[in-house]
């Protein structure tokens, strides 16, 4: 008893025919499982810009805010109206709940950073914390306390905090 392979029978250009046919079958199952694979992390890379590029903008709307408050410092010292310099007191603490907002969307979409964008919150909690002093200062005609105030611990708080952000936005 022989055993007879099954392909003996067939001619060899049948033989070629098939193993090209095989070949294409292999050939476009690759490149469906490549294009399907491709599509994929085209997709993700896509949405992963989305999301840096919206972190990006709620750091730079925070970074504006904490301008704002700076701005809002300075010109306290040359007013000479209590009642709009009390006004300025709203104003930032308005600021501060911007600015946090801002903060937490940006957590929502780098979860990653948490703890960094957890320090810059705290950051800012003492940075608004010290510009409420300093116009609070200003309103009871203290200028030279809000002065030293700016100079010896707003200044570089603000400094640092704004290191912070940009430090995220890489």
């Amino acid at each position: 008893m022989t055993l007879i392979p099954r392909f003996a029978n067939v001619a060899l250009s049948s033989k070629i025919v098939l193993l090209v046919g095989l070949m294409g079958v292999v050939s476009v199952t690759a490149m469906v499982y490549a294009l399907v694979n491709m599509r994929s992390i085209d997709q993700q890379y896509r949405a992963l810009i989305a999301t840096e590029a919206r972190s990006a903008l709620n750091l730079s709307d925070a970074a504006l805010h904490l301008s704002d408050a700076s701005r809002l410092v300075y010109t306290v010292l040359t007013e000479p109206d209590e009642g709009e310099i009390r006004a300025a007191l709203a104003s930032l603490a308005m600021l501060k709940i911007q600015f946090n907002a801002k903060l937490q969307q940006t957590a929502w979409l780098l979860p990653g950073k948490a703890g960094a964008l957890d320090a810059v919150e705290q950051q800012s909690t003492g940075a608004f914390a010290l510009a409420s002093h300093i116009v609070d200062s200003a309103a009871r005609w203290r200028g030279d306390q809000a002065l030293r105030t700016i100079y010896d611990e707003f200044e570089p708080t603000q400094q640092a905090l704004r290191r912070n952000l940009a430090l995220l936005s890489n």
